[in-house]
């Protein structure tokens, strides 16, 4: 017996592009974010997601069984607030 499956898909040509743009809406409104990342004077929100997506640094710290995967607010020690912002920035 022969049984065809059919499967459905979705394509939207500007999905990706989209999809990040929303998530820099999110940023910018500070909505959804789930992690603070402190370093010197600043204060940064983010979204472990997309720290996780661009950096292999922000997806060890947050995927492995360490304190910073837990933390709401991680200190970023040694790292200069301008350049951890730039990177955040970028991102997105």
């Amino acid at each position: 017996m022969n049984v065809n499956k059919s499967e459905e898909q979705f394509h939207a040509i500007n999905h990706a592009e989209q999809t990040l743009h929303r998530m820099e809406n999110y940023l910018k409104e500070k909505q959804l974010c789930d992690v603070l990342l402190i370093a010197g004077h600043l204060r940064i929100p983010a979204h472990r997601l997309v720290l996780s997506a661009v950096s292999d640094y922000f997806a060890a710290m947050f995927t492995n069984d360490v304190l910073e995967a837990k933390q709401e607010e991680v200190r970023m020690e040694g790292v200069d607030p301008n350049a951890l912002n730039s990177l955040v920035q970028y991102a997105y």
